[in-house]
Order: C-alpha cells, then sequence, then structure tokens
C-alpha cells in the first residue's frame, strides 16, 4: 500500500515537477543554497491549502523564504532556526501550528514509525540530511527535503527533491550510523484534520 499527501506540482515547458526546484533560481549560489527555501514553499502552500498555485507566485514564495531563512558560505543547515522561523510566519498569517520533530533517530523503526504517523494524520514531513555513509544518497546531503508518502511494501519512503519525485529506502535512510544525520519534522495544526486529504493507492 501507498499513501501520499497531496502535492504541489507544476508542468513547465513540458516538463514536470514534483514540488519546488532550487534550480528555478537565476543566481547560482541560490541554485545550490536553497533548499531550505523551496522545502518552506512548499509546506507553506500545504498548510494555506493553495496547491494549485501558479508558478509565478510560487517562485515570489521562494524568493520570500529565501530571504528569512537566509543561507551563508555552509547553505541554511539549521535545524531550529527553520522551524522557529516557519511557525513565526504562520502564525503571522492566523495558521496556528506546533511541530512534531526527530533531531535524530536511533533505529530504522523509529524513523519509519514517524514518517508513517506523520503522513498517517495528513502532514509532509520535512527533512534534513547533513551527513550520510549511503553512496545512493551521497547527492541528497547538506539538503533539505519534503517527505510526502511512503510505499508499506516496498518500505521505502516518497520524496521530493529539486523538484522531483525520488524515493528511499527505509532501511538505508534511517540505518543507524554516527555520521548518519537524519533530521525530520512534520507541523501539526491543532485546528484540522489532514488525514482525509491521504491519497491511498492499493
Amino acid at each position: 500500500m501507498i499513501k501520499e499527501v497531496p502535492f504541489v506540482t507544476f508542468q513547465i515547458d513540458g516538463k514536470d515537477y514534483y514540488g519546488g526546484s532550487q534550480e528555478w533560481y537565476d543566481n547560482r549560489f541560490a541554485q545550490m543554497a536553497g533548499c531550505s527555501a523551496v522545502l518552506a514553499s512548499n509546506l507553506f502552500y500545504y498548510y494555506t491549502d493553495h496547491l494549485n498555485v501558479s508558478y509565478p507566485a510560487y517562485r515570489d514564495t521562494m524568493d520570500f523564504w529565501f530571504e528569512k531563512n537566509k543561507p551563508g558560505l555552509i547553505g541554511f543547515p539549521y535545524f531550529m532556526k527553520f522551524t522557529h522561523n516557519f511557525l513565526e510566519e504562520m502564525a503571522y498569517r492566523h495558521v496556528s501550528l506546533k511541530v512534531d520533530m526527530k533531531k535524530g533517530v536511533a533505529s530504522v523503526e523509529e524513523g519509519w514509525s514517524f514518517v508513517k504517523n506523520a503522513i498517517d494524520d495528513g502532514r509532509p514531513v520535512g527533512m534534513l540530511i547533513l551527513t550520510h555513509t549511503a553512496k545512493v544518497i551521497d547527492e541528497e546531503t547538506w539538503h533539505w527535503m519534503c517527505i510526502t508518502g511512503y510505499d508499506d511494501v516496498k518500505k521505502e519512503v516518497i520524496i521530493s527533491s529539486v523538484g522531483e519525485r525520488i524515493t528511499m529506502k527505509a532501511e538505508t535512510l534511517f540505518k543507524p550510523h554516527f555520521r548518519n544525520v537524519v533530521k525530520m519534522l512534520s507541523f501539526v495544526n491543532p485546528e484540522e484534520d489532514y488525514s482525509s486529504q491521504v491519497i491511498v493507492h492499493p
């Protein structure tokens, strides 16, 4: 069984995008360091219920979050600051959220359970991978992404990364190792039940 939350998508010049892409920035530095702004934009449109946002409006939002989550020379690997900035902005827009987070996972099952519980509740999961020993994850390190679903049979998580829909094996992603630094967060709206929005594929 596959479960996914509804997610923002685009088709630009004949190419399909699953979520936003930092490659849309004109500036080379922003293309390299803008992943936290893309994650924030994806989550913003989810929690404001505007998944049909136009590309120009989405790009404006990316610019806004790039300034709010201003990257430095090492990007924006600041888990707690991202959380604070997102909660602050959503409160300003009268969307009251609380955060559920994992600053690290001690086992595959702990990470897998966190993802499943969030998706089952209709909550996408923001994920920051700082370092990882798995070669298949090399290109996704020091990088913010959005987990949008999971495949219970294959035990894979479904992820939006740089506008692409990719999957990762839970046993690889959440394998315990001191160099596997994986942090996750999910936002809860006490006034909304998002579970009915979850898309289920047999």
